[in-house]
């Protein structure tokens, strides 16, 4: 039992059991003649007392069929998305955003039909989710299905607020939020080994072309050496060929051919 007390001390009214004054006034016994203002001043004393009213959580057991269309996209997510082996680090980050995007455009939005519709071809879908392993089945499982419409291949999510396709994508962009901490870590780490790369190969390159334009002003300071020791003809002095001595091996005696002819 419960009892309220009036300023001057009395007990105004017991409770009997834990019901809804407003509504079981059936349940209360008065102790006193009390009229309605007096009662009305004792139950704003006991909500001032009791400060604001905490919600009391649901007793209700989690709906078997959200928990386990939950847990196949949690299990796709770590399977198929999560495989840094085939999916690069940034591309996974990239795709994970757009889902990400897409459930809470519906969920922020219950009312507007013109999120419920994905284009598969459209170029950020394609490229960010339809590109990358376990992007367009994770849509599949978060409760969206493909339908073609004047030609074009649609992503489309038909459930309703608290209906189970609805509670399953509240699920699946959960799993994603907390997945996404990790996953941009990732991605960031990635992204700082590649500028370091970037920066390691520019270095290279630049020695390289500074190694090339020191090669290039050689070779011109050495044509400009030989063309200054040519002369102003351009041509360079030709060697002066050495006199042969007297008797040479090669030069024809005086008389060789009679002394031939008298051996013979």
């Amino acid at each position: 039992s419960i009892y309220f007390v009036l300023a001057h001390g009395a007990i105004v009214f017991e409770l009997l059991e834990p019901v809804d004054v407003g509504t079981h006034v059936d349940h209360i016994r008065i102790s006193h003649n009390m009229d309605a203002d007096q009662l009305a001043a004792a139950a704003a004393a006991r909500a001032a007392a009791a400060g604001p009213a905490v919600p009391v959580a649901s007793t209700l057991p989690p709906d078997p069929v959200v928990l386990e269309g939950k847990k196949k996209f949690n299990l796709a997510m770590e399977d198929e998305l999560l495989d840094y082996k085939h999916n690069h680090a940034m591309h996974i980050e990239a795709c994970a955003n757009t889902l990400m995007r897409v459930f809470n455009n519906v969920l922020d939005n219950p009312g507007e039909t013109k999120y419920r519709q994905v284009k598969a071809a459209g170029n950020t879908f394609k490229t960010t989710v339809s590109n990358v392993k376990g992007g367009e089945h994770l849509m599949a499982l978060a409760g969206w299905k493909t339908q073609v419409v004047d030609l074009q291949k649609l992503y489309i999510f038909d459930g309703e607020p608290g209906g189970h396709k609805w509670q399953i994508l509240q699920a699946s962009a959960a799993c994603l939020a907390k997945a996404l901490v990790t996953i941009h870590e990732k991605a960031e780490r990635k992204r700082r080994e590649a500028e370091e790369k970037a920066a390691v190969e520019k270095a290279r390159r630049d020695q390289i072309l500074l190694a090339l334009e020191d090669d290039k002003i050689d070779r011109k300071i050495r044509m400009e050496t030989t063309a200054a020791v040519a002369g102003p003809g351009g041509a360079a002095p030709a060697a002066t060929a050495a006199p042969h001595p007297a008797g040479a091996l090669g030069s024809p005696k005086a008389g060789s051919g009679s002394g031939s002819g008298a051996a013979h």
